[in-house]
């Protein structure tokens, strides 16, 4: 053992140079830092580590353990340090100083809260005693969660990689967030729609948007079920409005699930988008939508079309009282659900599900990560599908009539007349490519395609819009015509 200085500065301390055995039994030189720059005190220091390095070369001291007390003495800032670079690897895109930032300001407020400097004083009482107290102050289940998460992540990284030797949060469970929502959305109808583009048409420039660039931005919005963001994030790259079935992508690095989206339109948008392009340099954002008042401006919109909706009634004053009294175009409905901009794609998946399209196309088009999340939020809406469906495969078994004895067919309607009709309601996307093949038939899942009356080749063009191209690995179109619903009055 040999103390020296690797300074001459007043104050530096002394190191220790030692000889440690490794498990092969050879000894190798090492040297150490004793922290003190008083001799007396750096021999103290010098003859402990020598002592220790001997004892954990016999087992009586477990090096891992030993590493577990290192890293507990480090401050949790240190190990944010280490932990950010884990984030920013793991995080990409226009969000990624977003997500980097969220996640360390939970972290950061959870331990000041606590008042909790190193790791070793992480701990689930403290994190529940925490969760009480944003319970107390007003904080939604959703965003409890949220911090739950964020510190669940730092915690589980700390033990991935050796700093701890269990996870301190690994009892700690996520609220549900739905126990208490702040915020439930509702739909637009169709013909709240209606007037609703009639309005942002005659309203001019709002919010720094155009009326044009709205009513495009609420159209895309709705046939797509792009998000604020996402929409934000478009370029005039990002259209193909030249293929045979014009598609929107939305790059992985600007979408929720961090994968790149294709997503249909139809080509009356198309064509619409084409012209407004024209005007766009390639690098400029396609919507200037505003960052935080997308959703203010949306009410504006729905406000004006609610002003020209009652006007329309000034000449019957009976029925200028009955809309007043309606919720129709108003921001709240009677349940209390609200419209937000976020709203524009709620209204995608529950026009998707009035239509009656199968759930799990709706989940393809809305990119949920699961058909769980499909049905929790539009199950209500596809209550009668099941007796449509049982009541269409009664048709698909049913016997042919046969012809009467006279030789005259039964006045009972066609069975491949009926069976086709049906169809045009529940026909899944496979069977949609039937229309591609001629306007008089349609594929029944079956490799020969069977002829349908002359009367039902419009069936088809319904059906088009609901095809896809599933040889490119898109997602299906969502350019789709409003359902049937009463009139707003």
């Amino acid at each position: 053992m040999k103390l020296f200085k690797r300074s001459k500065k007043v104050g530096s301390p002394y190191y220790v140079r030692y000889w440690e055995r490794v498990k092969n039994g050879r000894a190798k030189q090492r040297w150490a830092s004793t922290g003190s720059s008083e001799i007396s005190v750096a021999k103290q220091i010098a003859a402990k580590i020598v002592s220790d390095a001997s004892l954990r070369f016999y087992g009586v001291i477990d090096p891992d353990q030993e590493r577990f007390q290192i890293e507990a003495s480090r401050t949790i800032e240190e190990h944010l340090t280490d932990f950010t670079s884990r984030l920013e690897s793991r995080y990409t895109g226009l969000k990624a100083k977003v997500n980097v930032a969220g996640q360390l300001n939970y972290i950061r407020g959870f331990a000041e809260h606590a008042k909790i400097e190193t790791i070793g004083g992480i701990n689930a009482d403290a994190m529940n005693r925490y969760v009480v107290h944003l319970t107390g102050i007003g904080k939604s289940s959703r965003t409890i969660g949220a911090m739950i998460g964020a510190c669940k992540h730092f915690t589980s990284w700390l033990r991935k990689h050796g700093k701890i030797r269990i996870d301190p949060l690994d009892t700690i469970e996520r609220p549900d967030p739905d126990s208490d929502r702040r915020l439930n959305r509702r739909m637009l109808l169709p013909t709240e729609w209606q007037w609703l583009i009639r309005a942002t048409r005659a309203a001019g420039e709002r919010f720094g948007m155009t009326a044009q660039e709205r009513c495009l931005a609420y159209r895309v919005a709705i046939q797509t079920g792009l998000r604020a963001g996402e929409l934000r994030s478009l370029r005039r790259g990002s259209f193909n409005l030249d293929d045979k079935q014009p598609f929107v992508k939305a790059d992985s690095g600007t979408t929720k699930n961090r994968q790149t989206a294709y997503q249909y339109i139809d080509r009356e948008l198309a064509n619409d988008l084409r012209d407004f392009l024209s005007a766009k340099l390639p690098a400029t954002p396609v919507f200037n939508l505003p960052p935080k008042e997308a959703a203010k401006m949306l009410q504006s919109d729905l406000k004006d079309a609610r002003v020209l909706w009652l006007a329309e009634s000034n000449i019957d004053p009976t029925e200028r009282a009955k809309r007043e009294l309606g919720d129709f175009l108003q921001t709240k409905n009677e349940s209390g659900e609200e419209l937000d901009f976020h709203s524009l794609r709620h209204t995608c998946g529950a026009w998707l599900a009035i239509r009656g399209t199968q759930p799990k196309t709706i989940q393809s088009v809305l990119r949920h990560s699961t058909i769980t999340l499909t049905l929790d939020t539009y199950g209500h809406m596809l209550e009668g599908a099941q007796s449509a469906a049982i009541c269409l495969a009664g048709d698909l078994t049913a016997v042919p009539q046969t012809l009467q004895a006279t030789g005259t067919t039964d006045s009972r309607a066609n069975p491949a007349t009926t069976v086709a009709t049906k169809l045009g309601a529940w026909i899944v996307r496979d069977d949609a490519r039937g229309c591609e093949l001629d306007e008089n038939q349609i594929d029944l899942g079956k490799r020969e395609s069977r002829k349908i009356p002359k009367e039902n080749a419009a069936l088809c063009g319904a059906l088009r819009i609901s095809s896809s191209a599933e040889d490119k690995g898109f997602e299906p179109s969502t350019g789709f015509p409003a359902p049937d619903f009463e009139s707003g009055s």
